[in-house]
């Protein structure tokens, strides 16, 4: 049987701080159980990037459990939002996840920056499910040509994937 990545959280939703993360960590879950993404594989991503955390900022003075505590309540909703967009990129397929007939987007409203807000609203209400195979087509034909130009390159492709999603 899969576990759900919403299933075992290592971060409650309450635990991240002001509303703002928290609607934020509540898009990111609804979509991680959407997609469903498994709870393994979001631990195994969340772990991999507490050890690079701790390795890089060797600090004696607190216990090692206390100091991943802190670092989860501040990256674990990041670190499920980089898996979902790393299996976006491997599958090439956006999620279809809507809510009352209205598309949900891999990036919520929220964090877009003001004065673009009322704007996004405005086209993500206009959405329908079957306008996703078209917005997956544009999105990976240009991702194709970032792709091409990345291999020449020495760069993280999931961080440049990641800056891509947010340009589109």
């Amino acid at each position: 049987m899969q576990t759900s990545a919403t299933d075992v959280l290592e971060v409650l939703l309450s635990e991240t701080g002001d509303a703002a993360s928290e609607a934020e960590a509540t898009h990111v879950s609804a979509l991680a159980e959407s997609m469903q993404i498994e709870h393994a594989r979001v631990q195994s991503k969340h772990d991999a990037m507490v050890a690079e955390y701790l390795a890089s900022s060797p600090s004696y003075e607190l216990p090692v459990a206390v100091r991943r505590a802190r670092y989860s309540r501040e990256f674990y909703y990041l670190n499920v939002r980089k898996v979902l967009q790393d299996h976006i990129r491997v599958t090439r397929a956006l999620p279809r996840c809507m809510d009352d007939n209205r598309y949900i987007p891999l990036l919520s409203i929220p964090s877009v920056p003001d004065g673009q807000e009322s704007q996004s609203n405005s086209l993500v209400d206009k959405v329908v499910l079957s306008d996703v195979p078209v917005f997956e087509r544009m999105l990976f034909e240009r991702w194709d040509v970032v792709l091409q130009s990345a291999s020449y390159c020495t760069v993280n492709i999931s961080d440049v994937f990641d800056r891509c999603l947010a340009a589109e």
